[in-house]
């Protein structure tokens, strides 16, 4: 995800404009392959003037198994550290949401520096089965994101996603343009959801888990790179 927002920002900036054509009469001129992970990315570069072809990263699905959820509802946020990491993942407005939901326990990971502030506990890094087993759900809105691979982690343990991100099988959350607006309509969007789950419980999506499990299975992804290699397609 960050790879092609980069590589689009930079084809929309005048002081760029020579290199980036550079770039993709390299790619075209060298007959170079660029790979991406999801048919919206592929869109993305298309817009952009550079054909991708679709390769999921693989993923050992057998590592994921659905297990039973956790005995108080509790929210998973992937909350990296750093002002680039807090603006790309939106961690204040993660952080807004939790403290919309007190009664709600929220576990913030990804970071290093274990503390608890309200009903949000920082975790900081571990694996990422310990995780999911003490999360009853997970919540991603990014500013730009390939196909993450977390929110399928979750699936295929049979954890219900919300994100912006157009991947199946999650519910989707349409905040794009990061504006006032956008976060008030998302916020109550995510809360509804977040509580409907509380309420109802969740079952387990066989048709995402067989999806994901298929489209990241390892053997594929090593077929179709050794194909190309060998005959170029």
């Amino acid at each position: 995800g960050s790879d092609v927002e980069q590589a689009l920002n930079a084809s929309r900036q005048p002081d760029l404009e020579m290199l980036w054509k550079g770039l993709k009469s390299t790619i075209k001129d060298e007959n170079i392959l660029v790979l991406c992970e999801a048919d919206f990315i592929q869109k993305e570069l298309k817009e952009a003037g550079i054909d991708a072809e679709i390769r999921p990263l693989p993923l050992d699905s057998g590592l994921y198994l659905p297990k039973p959820f956790p005995a108080t509802f509790t929210v998973g946020v992937y909350a990296p550290q750093g002002e680039q990491a807090a603006d790309r993942y939106n961690i204040q407005f993660m952080f807004d949401i939790a403290r919309s939901m007190p009664d709600v326990q929220f576990i913030f990971f990804g970071n290093n520096r274990p503390q608890e502030i309200g009903n949000v506990k920082f975790v900081g890094w571990l694996p990422i089965q310990e995780v999911i087993d003490q999360c009853s759900a997970l919540i991603r809105i990014t500013s730009h994101d390939g196909l993450p691979i977390s929110p399928i982690e979750f699936i295929l343990s049979g954890r219900p996603v919300i994100t912006n991100v157009p991947m199946k099988y999650a519910e989707i959350v349409p905040i794009k343009e990061f504006n006032e607006d956008e976060y008030a309509m998302g916020r109550e969007l995510i809360i509804q959801k977040l509580r409907g789950f509380e309420k109802n419980g969740y079952n387990k999506n066989d048709l995402a888990i067989n999806y994901y499990k298929d489209i990241l299975d390892p053997q594929k992804f090593k077929d179709r790179m050794y194909a190309f290699l060998r005959e170029g397609k």
